[in-house]
């Protein structure tokens, strides 16, 4: 029995060893657990970045929607360049969702160790089999941020463009020229993700035809400077991108119209020729766009004015208008662009203005009638063009050279007397012609840099502009003055040169993800000058040289420097914005005046301004947000106007300037709370802004009426004349509201 016992031990022996062992090991692992999680390990989160095109790299899709996780959770949507960013993403593997309609969806994984730029995601279009609509569409449909208008769903005339669309949208309207957006004015205008007519972005609604419109996406832009950092300044601008029908196919459209007046005796119609003539070529894609306009125009308004003193004849409105632009975009980032405009005019305007005021201790009554008359004939020539070239996604230049030329030709003949107690106290009739031309040229310069630091970012910009104009006129003043005849037959000339530069290095360092500093510093440098010199004749026909006018005949010279420093703080989540901040300016004026008659005058002034500002914005939810703004401003008073000086270019509108004038501090303030709800059927929008304003030692302009011959430095003033000068006055202020409903 013996071995059997034997061999039941050593049987109980093999079963239970490894159940002791693995119980060890359990125990051994349980220890080694225990141990290491009492050390924390730092969680580091990482960034994603990408670019959402159709089938070719330069075709990006703004407003495509970016999905996160197997579950398809909606996250952000693209920009206006179709680039999408993603942030405080954990280490591991990512699965994303790039849609957009009409474009079939796709699906990615990606590895995420470090922050990552997953380059371009290409989406295929949607390949649908022939079927038949019969239910209408939605006019809008609310994807994220991004507001959809689809232009299918409304009923314009075929020759409508693309404003007749606008209008019919609720919501937009168009208020001074400017399109407004559900209370907003519309910075900027996107023609299938790319800015059109940097020049004249309200082009775009009298050039595009309503038919060419596919859809019609509102958004709020972000700053230049967020686009390129990376960073979320919490500045927003209200943006459009028109998004056509086949974005990447050439369009090639134009118009032309025409317009006779007819009179009521048709053989004046061919005398009056009333006419308008405009035409207008387009041709873009979305690399290229280039528009030609050009209009004639002949309103033949020179009709008198009812119980006029002058009867002569009075003149045609007629202009010649045309202008050029273009743009090309060579890849992402880099692209040309440039426009010229073009005009000649012909005009004749004339009013009248009876003036009366109030009684004082020099007068029962004082009434003050004018009548004047003008003629003039008008060029101009302007040429403004753009160079943008990203030599890396680090690095952003920007060149904007422009220039421009324009001359006129205009007479003139003023009419004013003053009755003073039922008394004519003077008469004045003056007649001026004279001939001027102006050139300038001018540029920027900017250097945009972003550091490896999102957010981080260095920016240098330089400013230079330069002109010149000449001037030579003619004035024949005939007038009775106290009783007295005077007369005055003058041949002016001037030559005036402006020169402006500036420099201005800014400066942004990221505090946390969510708060941002900004420095920014910028010097300027501003001179003008001018040669004036009056000759005084005897006789009209200018033949019989009296002398030189030493009261209209002066050099001036007016140097300007400045130094501006300004700091910002920011704020931004996605509940609310917060910014704060300011700036301080030193500037320094000198004023020169050299006269022939009286002792040069030299005024230096130093300025120090403070412009406080504050910017607060609350989402109360996704569709309702209210904002408030605050903004201070010191103003000085310009050197011309502290110099006592008299202008005697008429002798009975005379001004000075007055030594003792003060600082206007204004300041502005304004709260706005704007809701709106969207559905497939219905949309409504509410937007209503409260503002005030004031403003103390504001400067305005006293008049005073000359009751006696008076001598004001060394220079007679007659009686009635008015004498002008400028003066501090407190207590202006202004409350308004505003609301709209669509």
């Amino acid at each position: 029995m013996q071995p059997h016992i034997y061999k039941i031990i050593f049987l109980l022996f093999t079963l239970t060893t490894p159940v002791i062992m693995f119980a060890q090991t359990q125990k051994n692992d349980t220890i080694r657990k225990d141990t290491t999680t009492t050390i924390p390990e730092k969680i580091i989160k990482y960034t994603l970045k990408g670019i959402v095109t159709g089938e070719t790299d330069d075709e990006t899709l703004p407003g495509a929607h970016i999905y996160v996780g197997e579950d398809k959770k909606p996250t952000t949507v693209t920009n206006a360049m179709g680039e999408f960013t993603l942030k405080d993403l954990l280490p591991g593997e990512l699965v994303i969702t790039a849609s957009f309609v009409g474009y079939q969806a796709t699906t990615q994984k990606y590895l995420v160790k470090v922050d990552t730029n997953v380059g371009i995601i290409k989406l295929l279009p949607e390949v649908l089999e022939e079927v038949v609509i019969t239910a209408k569409p939605p006019l809008i449909i609310q994807k994220g941020d991004t507001t959809e208008f689809n232009a299918n769903a409304l009923k314009v005339p075929e020759d409508a463009e693309l404003e007749d669309l606008l209008k019919k949208l609720p919501g937009f309207q168009i208020v001074d020229g400017k399109l407004m957006a559900n209370g907003e004015e519309v910075k900027k205008i996107y023609i299938d993700g790319t800015e059109y007519f940097l020049s004249n972005p309200m082009a775009a609604l009298q050039t595009l035809p309503a038919s060419l419109v596919n859809k019609i996406k509102m958004f709020d832009g972000k700053s230049e400077e967020a686009d390129f950092s990376g960073y979320d300044d919490g500045k927003r601008f209200r943006s459009l991108n028109i998004e056509t029908k086949n974005p990447n196919q050439l369009k090639v459209f134009g118009k032309a119209n025409l317009g006779y007046g007819i009179s009521e005796d048709l053989e004046d119609s061919f005398k009056d020729n009333n006419y308008n003539l405009g035409v207008s070529a387009n041709a873009f894609n979305k690399k290229q766009k280039f528009s030609i306009q050009g209009s004639l125009r002949n309103t033949n308004q020179g009709s008198e004015l009812p119980n006029a003193q002058y009867h002569g004849k009075g003149g045609n409105n007629r202009g010649k208008n045309y202008s050029v632009d273009f743009a090309n975009t060579f890849s992402k980032g880099t692209d040309i662009g440039g426009s010229y405009n073009g005009s000649n005019s012909e005009s004749y305007s004339a009013n009248s203005s009876i003036q009366e005021y109030f009684p004082s201790e020099s007068f029962q009554s004082n009434i003050y009638n004018s009548e004047s008359h003008s003629w003039s004939e008008s060029s101009s020539h302007n040429v403004n063009t753009r160079f943008n070239y990203s030599m890396n996604k680090k690095n952003r230049f920007y060149f904007t050279p422009s220039f421009s030329f324009s001359k006129s030709d205009s007479r003139s003949l003023n009419m004013n007397s003053n009755i003073q107690d039922n008394d004519t106290i003077n008469i004045t009739n003056s007649k001026n012609q004279s001939h001027s031309e102006n050139h300038s040229f001018g540029g920027n310069f900017s250097w945009m840099h972003a550091f490896q630091k999102t957010g981080r970012t260095f920016t240098l910009n330089g400013n230079i502009n330069i002109s010149k104009n000449e001037n030579n006129n003619t004035q024949q003043d005939s007038s009775i003055i106290n009783k007295r005849d005077t007369l005055r037959n003058l041949i002016n000339t001037s030559e005036g040169i402006s020169n402006s530069y500036t420099a201005s290095i800014s400066y942004s360092e990221p505090l946390t993800e969510k708060a941002r500093l900004s420095f920014n510093y910028s010097f300027s440098y501003n001179k003008n000058s001018s040669d004036k010199e009056s000759m005084s004749y005897k006789d009209a026909l200018f033949t019989e040289v009296i002398g030189i006018d030493t009261a209209l005949t002066n050099k001036t010279s007016t140097i300007r420097t400045s130094n501006s420093l300004g700091i910002r703080y920011g704020y931004n989540q996605e509940k609310f914005y917060f910014s704060a901040g300011g700036s301080i300016n030193l500037s320094r004026e000198e004023n020169k005046y050299e006269y022939l008659n009286a002792p040069d005058s030299n005024v230096r002034n130093n300025y120090l301004n403070l412009s406080p500002q504050v910017n607060f914005s609350y989402n109360i939810s996704k569709r309702s947000t209210m904002t408030f703004y605050y903004n201070g401003n010191t103003d000085s008073p310009r050197a011309e106007q502290l110099q006592d000086i008299l202008d005697v270019r008429d002798q009975l509108n005379i001004s000075t300037g007055n030594p003792n004038l003060k600082k206007t501090f204004s300041q502005s303030a304004s709260m706005t709370f704007s809701r709106s709800i969207v559905s497939e059927e219905n949309f409504s929008f509410l937007n209503v802004n409260l503002s005030f304003r004031n403003s103390f030692n504001n400067i305005a302009t006293a008049t005073q009426f000359i009751s006696k011959d008076t001598v004001i430095n060394g220079y007679q003033i007659l009686q009635g004349a008015r004498l002008t000068r400028p003066v501090n006055l407190n207590g202006q202020w202004g409350l308004s509201m505003n609301s709209s409903y669509s």
